[in-house]
């Protein structure tokens, strides 16, 4: 993440004080203000190089800035912007484990940025929001850099920076992917290699990311689900073993 101090009200002043209460009245009330809108007012595709076929990196601008602490991420005290940057397309590979035979345990859960190649788009990305955020666009309202700070400046600086402040950018894929292959959960018509009467039906199902956000990938998703329960697709194909076919 990238942000600058500004010299004007953003979301970090009006919605951390009793100011909230009236901002959710004047929604409530009127339609109006600042709790009719999420934290991205923009944002942007751009690629991490010039010789990138396509862009690579989504860029998330808000009127609103982060603080970072050991207890995790925690709204800042004045006012600030920020942009958050992803990587579209991620090669590494998180986890996702049971805990316990208690089905009430929450899992235990790894998103392993380790892939050198998602950190150094991921900086390239950073660099490119820097320069923006300290371009002449936005002098007029600029007090100074918040995040990540002037002293970071060399590749190993924002590797550091990233692994400390790092989150989840909440698109999360892949955990019941469907497919032929053998770490496939699904098959193409939704159900569940192995079980009966059971489909998926969420971002979950998809093998890999796209590039933008995964909401209305999700929606038809589940809008093609409807499509096979109403037209009774038959659930998968099985060999005479009773075993899913392809594999």
């Amino acid at each position: 993440m990238v942000g600058i101090d500004v010299n004007v009200s953003t979301y970090n002043t009006e919605i951390n004080s009793w100011k909230i209460v009236l901002h959710g009245l004047n929604w409530l009330l009127f339609g109006r203000g600042p709790a009719t809108s999420p934290y991205p007012h923009a944002v942007a595709f751009i690629r991490s190089a010039p010789s990138e076929p396509r862009p690579d990196i989504q860029v998330q601008l808000g009127p609103y800035a982060f603080s970072f602490s050991e207890e995790g991420v925690i709204p800042y005290d004045r006012p600030a912007i920020s942009a958050a940057i992803n990587v579209s397309h991620p090669r590494s590979r998180g986890s996702i484990r049971l805990r316990s035979a208690d089905p009430d345990a929450p899992p235990v859960i790894s998103h392993a940025l380790l892939d050198d190649d998602d950190m150094g788009r991921l900086i390239a990305g950073c660099r490119q929001v820097r320069e923006i955020l300290n371009g002449p666009a936005f002098a007029p309202y600029r007090i100074g850099e918040r995040l990540p700070g002037p002293e970071v400046q060399s590749g190993d600086d924002w590797r550091d920076y990233l692994r400390r402040t790092a989150f989840l950018g909440y698109h999360p894929v892949g955990t019941c992917k469907m497919g032929t292959d053998r770490l496939a959960v699904t098959r193409s018509d939704l159900t569940v290699r192995g079980v009966d009467g059971l489909r998926v039906a969420d971002a979950s199902v998809m093998p890999s990311l796209t590039s933008g956000n995964t909401n209305a990938t999700a929606m038809m998703i589940g809008e093609r689900a409807a499509d096979f329960i109403r037209q009774g697709q038959p659930e998968g194909r099985r060999n005479d073993k009773g075993e899913d076919e392809p594999w």
